[in-house]
């Protein structure tokens, strides 16, 4: 998660910050609307100074999808 868009990166708002013990998922909301979640160490969550409707800037380095079949 970057504070400032750099190559290939997305522009994304942080929605909700859940606390995991060490662990913080940040969920965030993509300008084309699609919902994910990073998960930081809690060190990274405050460098970053994350806040919910802050603006921040996203590269996957490991990205998953999950489909829903009825």
């Amino acid at each position: 998660m970057l504070r400032e868009p750099e190559d290939g990166s997305d522009e994304a708002t942080v929605d909700r910050i859940v606390h995991l013990g060490f662990e913080v998922r940040v969920e965030l909301v993509r300008a084309d609307g699609e919902k994910l979640w990073a998960q930081v160490t809690r060190d990274a969550c405050e460098e970053l100074g994350l806040e919910a409707g802050q603006t921040v800037y996203i590269r996957a380095s490991r990205e998953r999808v999950f489909t829903v079949s009825l």
